[in-house]
């Protein structure tokens, strides 16, 4: 295990950012680096301007964020079977910090719990960015979720015309297998929407669905056409999954679910992990 760096390197691994102790991201992204065989790194990053850099505020700062990595690494050492991992103290904002990993990273991890910095990331303007525009996928781990039951491990993949895309399907059915769980399909139709639009709307999903199975066909998978607004359905599935899977929206004023401003909602109080794709919708 090595110790806290400033440098990142190219292998791809789980990229994990965390503020304070959080148990269940690190745990999150223990198991996730175990089930894809991959090592692990734990970012903590303090912004900071150049000229506090060498300054005693600056150095308090880097005690402080290094104590964090340490409290992290002690964590990390209890797993029964942890990963290869590596640490990393960031002198730059959360976002621009994990925007950089990304690039070099086969997902990323953060965490919840009432982070002052996670509210930033996720609930306002920043979150959206890096939604958009990291360049892995992301997984956003609720630090007050109850584990769930074995009966509550489906992979929910929620989609609608606005998110739904063979790569969305492909990244919740590669999870599922990853889990050896069941794929569920959860496709909310506005309860406004004409009939002939949902028909519409069912048949995509349906083609999507169906080929995705072709392509992991010991996944077990179900498809649950639920009348109600996008956000409220996810929430309400997120109760009883192991894994919540969105996927990344068009542009704002097109109007999809992580677009939405109730995407920040489903980002915060969802009960179970969610993991945004970076995969282009179909249309």
């Amino acid at each position: 295990m090595s110790t806290p760096a400033e440098s990142t390197g190219t292998t791809s691994r789980v990229v994990v950012g965390v503020k304070r102790h959080q148990p269940y991201a690190l745990t999150f992204a223990i198991a996730e680096a175990n089930r894809r065989h991959e090592a692990m790194r734990v970012v903590h990053a303090i912004w900071m301007p150049s000229e506090r850099r060498t300054d005693e505020k600056g150095e308090r700062l880097r005690t402080n964020g290094k104590a964090v990595l340490e409290t992290g690494r002690r964590f990390i050492e209890q797993a029964p079977a942890a990963p290869s991992v590596e640490y990393a103290l960031r002198t730059e904002s959360p976002a621009s910090a994990l925007m950089d990993e990304s690039r070099s990273a086969s997902c990323l991890v953060v965490g919840t719990d009432d982070v002052p910095w996670f509210e930033r990331l996720i609930g306002g303007e920043v979150a959206r960015w890096l939604v958009r525009n990291a360049e892995c996928p992301v997984f956003v781990v609720p630090e007050n979720v109850v584990a769930p039951s074995p009966s509550w491990s489906d992979v929910v993949v929620a989609v609608d015309l606005d998110t739904v895309s063979a790569g969305l399907l492909r990244a919740a059915f590669e999870e599922a297998e990853l889990r050896h769980a069941r794929v569920r399909v959860l496709h909310a139709v506005a309860p406004r929407l004409a009939k002939t639009q949902a028909d519409h709307a069912h048949a995509v999903v349906d083609g999507l669905v169906a080929r995705a199975k072709l392509e992991h066909p010991a996944v077990r998978v179900v498809t649950n056409v639920v009348a109600d607004e996008a956000d409220d359905a996810c929430l309400r599935a997120s109760e009883h999954a192991g894994l919540l899977v969105l996927g990344r929206p068009r542009p704002v004023e097109q109007g999809s679910l992580i677009a939405r401003p109730v995407a920040g909602r489903v980002l915060r109080a969802a009960r179970c992990p969610v993991l945004v794709t970076r995969d282009q919708p179909a249309g």
